[in-house]
């Protein structure tokens, strides 16, 4: 069985970026072992960037959804997550929108969770690891 991976909002809007570098990065991560994970959290703050920052027409972010619930497991927001959310941000004060997509990847039992923007390296509740993958 593939270890649960979580890919953070950052990782899938460099799919779509003119960042060629760290394009190729992701399609390297896409194309490991794993299972991938997002949330529905995730897929609304990418619908919001590439519709504000890049200016993309609806109908490519609609087919970027379409394939991203095709190949990743999309998890739905709940109260349990935003509970879990809420008790992370004690423990770590990140960001609550940080800390949902941390409770998201937990949900599932992910072991890594891939993002830019968080503390590279860190662990949370011993079980998910905080990983860049563009260091």
């Amino acid at each position: 069985m593939q270890d649960k991976a979580f890919l953070d909002t950052n990782i899938l809007i460099y799919l779509y970026s003119v960042e060629k570098a760290k394009q190729n990065q992701v399609f390297k991560l896409l194309a490991s072992d794993r299972s991938f994970v997002i949330s529905r959290q995730v897929i609304h703050e990418f619908c919001n960037v590439l519709l504000k920052n890049f200016h993309y027409p609806v109908e490519k972010i609609q087919s970027a959804i379409e394939d991203f619930t095709r190949n990743f497991l999309v998890i739905e927001l709940n109260s349990e997550i935003t509970n879990r959310a809420l008790m992370i941000h004690q423990e770590t004060h990140f960001s609550f929108y940080d800390c949902l997509v941390v409770s998201s990847a937990l949900f599932p039992g992910c072991k890594e969770l891939f993002s830019e923007d968080m503390h590279d390296g860190m662990k949370i509740r011993d079980t998910l690891k905080i990983i860049n993958p563009f260091k």
